[in-house]
């Protein structure tokens, strides 16, 4: 019976159960002769547990890294009015003259990016050649 596969994965989850959408683990795990989850094989469950595990509701929501960087950006070209804005990570400076500190929809045609990387000569390009974040 469903309720009884529900009450078993339940006190399996135990103190934690809260952490996990059971409804779909019990749908995932629901088949013929399925009544609990002895009848299933433990790496199993505990795969499909681990695919039904809710967020953390105290977690940050999750920001695709062309969002963060969108956000990284912004912040560093809001710094100082008339000084380039400067971003690096991991070896990959990225300095930006004349960006929007207003708008953030789309990189600004008007600006001007200088990317340098380790080892290489530093490349410059217009804004207009670049026209959304994920290309930049």
């Amino acid at each position: 019976m469903i309720s009884d596969l529900f009450d078993s994965v339940e006190r399996a989850l135990g103190e934690y159960a809260e952490n996990y959408d059971i409804d779909a683990i019990v749908v995932d795990l629901r088949g013929p002769g399925v009544d609990g989850i002895d009848d299933v094989p433990a790496d199993r469950f505990w795969t499909v547990a681990a695919e039904h595990t809710l967020p953390d509701p105290g977690a940050p929501p999750h920001v695709s890294p062309v969002e963060q960087f969108r956000a990284e950006v912004m912040q560093a070209v809001g710094t100082s009015p008339g000084t380039p804005g400067v971003w690096k990570r991991g070896g990959v400076t990225l300095r930006i003259e004349s960006h929007s500190r207003v708008n953030s929809t789309t990189p600004d045609p008007l600006a001007h990016y200088h990317l340098t990387t380790l080892g290489a000569d530093s490349t410059r390009f217009s804004g207009h050649k670049v026209p959304t974040w994920a290309l930049l």
